[in-house]
């Protein structure tokens, strides 16, 4: 007896888990998880539609730094808000691509392909994210600032303009 109540209690778990993970990451868009990737014909394209920078949170966090110049900021000390975005963006594969946003523009910062592709267990945490990953190591690590990521964002191989005009649009409004 003991043990059925156990089952149901953490088969009734997994399912809340489930149905929290869904409303929070789902959004339409197919993450990476178990090891598993979705079939191509499934995968939903991503438009190139901008979103609107929500200009009083830039400007509140902008606030308790007067005298920092955001395109010059770490990647790894980027406001929330902002770092959402990016995760919004580049943690999905846009249709027709081999690739995840985060991985060219790791590929671009020669991030070598062994960690790369550890980044990738982080689709399987609970709240986890490679682009956040990805940004707190070129931050910390290597020095990057947001300056930094706009002009790979803008280069051939990654082909992620529309990512790097969300950043130049963000930096506008906080000014």
């Amino acid at each position: 007896m003991v043990f059925l109540e156990t089952v149901l209690a953490w088969l009734l778990l997994s399912l809340i888990r489930t149905i929290a993970w869904n409303k929070k990451f789902g959004q339409g868009y197919y993450r990476l998880f178990a090891g598993t990737e979705q079939p191509e014909r499934e995968v939903e394209e991503m438009s190139d539609v901008n979103e609107d920078v929500d200009e009083t949170n830039a400007t509140n966090y902008l606030g308790a730094f007067t005298n920092v110049d955001l395109k010059y900021l770490k990647l790894s000390e980027i406001p929330q808000d902002l770092e959402d975005r990016l995760v919004k963006k580049l943690d999905v594969r846009r249709k027709g691509e081999r690739r995840y946003g985060w991985q060219k523009v790791g590929a671009e910062f020669k991030i070598c392909n062994d960690d790369l592709e550890y980044l990738k267990i982080e689709y399987k945490r609970e709240n986890g994210s490679p682009t956040s990953t990805l940004l707190s190591i070129l931050g910390i690590r290597k020095g990057k600032t947001v300056s930094d990521l706009v002009n790979v964002l803008q280069r051939p191989k990654v082909k992620l303009a529309d990512v790097a005009s969300l950043i130049r649009r963000y930096i506008k409004a906080a000014k």
